[in-house]
């Protein structure tokens, strides 16, 4: 244990400390202990990674005041339509006057008078390639996302309630947040704002009970514009500490639950996540130091981190064009590799020409990392891990096994870091589960489920300087804001 993870044990025991604390295996709905009357239930702290995705967002709630490490996939339930989902549509539906989210908007996408907003997060980002919204909403790309946001707040908000409620003795929940955002966005000022006003007014707005109505069934758009400005107007002027209090890379956050396996040493890694709208591609070395008598991981270095669209979504409309466009788009997500092999067109000029471009993503973002190591026998040996929805499409994954560079380094294997086990079900009835199935869309959500400090040393890419590599042998010569919920 390093001198970091000790100190860290000893707060959370100082914390623990102060109430008696359930264990998975035995907490449940019926375990709880009554109150004294007149008393009210303890606050609690959970903070709520948010994964605000392009065409999917998902959620992961941390229990900062666990006796073991634990967090929870946030399944929205019937209360939001979902059902027993824990992906939840980031698109927005517009019905006459009214936004709805999430699963609510997606059961109107099929009416003939609703019209869909897709991609927020990337029209926000990338207006100049993903397009702009409808004036006549006088609504922004980024207000948009804002409304998104604030519905997955209160998605999260409905999980940690159920769940504080649900321990013994009940408590009250005191939730924080982290948004995830492209690291390509954190090295560029006016993107990196735009997202750092996304996370803060939407948080805004979620906290502010007196004027915050539920999303759960829709929200009047006047009432929306309403909102949002009342937030933006009461966070301007408030100063702000550290944006990493609110945003991290979706890249580092993806990449901690690698960090942390014990099936990954230190050495040089490339990850590609291919999502819906983009690609994010980035390339990093796990650090360690000499701490008693081993050798311990401490910091991530990324040389160099790209997002750039093609991703999912153009390979889904591949798919549609060739089958006539029968179906739309939208339908396909999820069994791209099932339709890809049944119809036999993995080598479709159009189908190619989106694994050709997600590969050139890659080799570009390898090139920007090898400036900053520029020596050969230091990548022989680097492993790729590949994340997101296009890790479960053969064609796309195999197109990534191949060589950034041809006759001097190999293709790669792409590796395994296991899944994280502090990572729980909640269900309806109440007793934590662990969690069972593929958690690699989850990787993200679960990276921000960790307060900023309690994550490794990160540099980014603008921070890391090329490596220079010396020739001869020289003689040695004699580095605001804390989230406050009501």
């Amino acid at each position: 244990m390093t001198l970091v993870d000790w100190l860290r044990s000893g707060l959370r025991k100082l914390r623990t400390s102060r109430s008696v604390l359930e264990t998975p295996s035995t907490m449940g709905v019926g375990t709880s202990m009554p109150q004294a009357r007149g008393d009210s239930p303890p606050p609690r702290h959970v903070h709520l990674g948010v994964d605000f995705g392009t065409c999917w967002s998902k959620l992961v709630l941390r229990d900062y005041q666990a006796p073991t490490d634990r967090c929870l996939v946030v399944r929205p339930g019937d209360t939001f339509n979902a059902g027993e989902n824990y992906r939840i549509p980031s698109s927005v539906t517009v019905e006459g006057n009214r936004l709805h989210f999430g699963w609510s908007g997606q059961l109107r996408t099929p009416q003939a008078e609703t019209h869909v907003i897709r991609s927020p997060k990337m029209r926000a980002a990338f207006p100049s390639i993903f397009g702009g919204l409808d004036h006549n909403l006088r609504l922004s790309a980024e207000d948009v996302s804002i409304l998104v946001v604030t519905y997955l707040l209160q998605v999260g908000r409905s999980c940690a309630q159920a769940y504080c409620s649900a321990l013994s003795p009940p408590a009250t929940p005191r939730m924080s947040m982290s948004m995830g955002v492209p690291m390509s966005v954190l090295d560029q000022g006016p993107l990196r704002n735009r997202f750092l006003t996304i996370a803060r007014v939407a948080f805004d707005i979620w906290k502010a009970e007196k004027e915050q109505p539920s999303f759960a069934d829709g929200i009047d758009i006047d009432r929306a514009r309403a909102l949002i400005a009342s937030a933006r107007s009461r966070t301007t002027d408030r100063p702000v500490s550290s944006t990493r209090n609110w945003i991290r890379s979706e890249a580092e956050a993806g990449l901690l639950w690698i960090f942390r396996s014990p099936l990954v040493p230190e050495g040089l890694y490339g990850c590609v996540d291919v999502g819906a709208g983009t690609t994010d591609v980035s390339f990093f070395r796990l650090r360690s130091r000499h701490e008693g008598n081993a050798w311990v991981k401490d910091a991530l270095g990324f040389y160099s981190a790209r997002s750039s669209p093609p991703a999912m979504d153009a390979l889904d409309e591949c798919l549609a064009e060739i089958r006539g466009g029968a179906v739309s788009p939208a339908f396909l997500r999820g069994n791209e590799d099932t339709i890809i092999k049944r119809h036999g067109v993995a080598g479709h000029e159009c189908v190619q020409s989106v694994c050709t471009q997600i590969f050139d993503t890659y080799c570009r973002t390898w090139r920007d990392a090898y400036v900053k190591e520029m020596r050969e026998s230091s990548w022989y040996k680097y492993r790729l891990f590949v994340l997101g929805g296009g890790s479960k499409v053969d064609l796309v994954a195999q197109s990534l096994r191949k060589s950034v560079w041809p006759g001097r380094l190999t293709d790669r294997d792409i590796g395994n870091a296991g899944f994280p086990d502090d990572l729980y079900d909640w269900p309806d009835n109440g007793q934590l589960q662990p969690f069972r199935e593929d958690a690699t869309f989850l990787l993200v959500a679960y990276g921000l489920s960790y307060l900023g400090t309690d994550v490794p040393i990160v540099d980014k890419p603008s921070k890391i300087r090329p490596l220079i590599i010396q020739q001869r042998v020289h003689l040695p010569i004699d580095q605001n804001e804390k989230y406050q919920d009501r």
